[in-house]
């Protein structure tokens, strides 16, 4: 089965982070300039139910 290409983002930004910021999403924050909220909704799954809609 072929994975969504927004599943295979996720995992790469995933791994970015691992090793770049040892798996710390603030600390990766940090480093590119933006919130480690924005980072973890990057991270999020939209069809999990815990994921908020991004605001209009």
């Amino acid at each position: 089965m072929i994975q969504p290409v927004t599943d295979t983002r996720r995992q790469r930004l995933r791994d970015l982070i691992d090793e770049v910021a040892q798996g710390n999403q603030a600390r990766f924050a940090t480093m590119i300039g933006k919130s480690r909220a924005y980072v973890g909704f990057w991270l999020a799954d939209p069809t999990k139910p815990h994921a908020k809609a991004a605001a209009a």
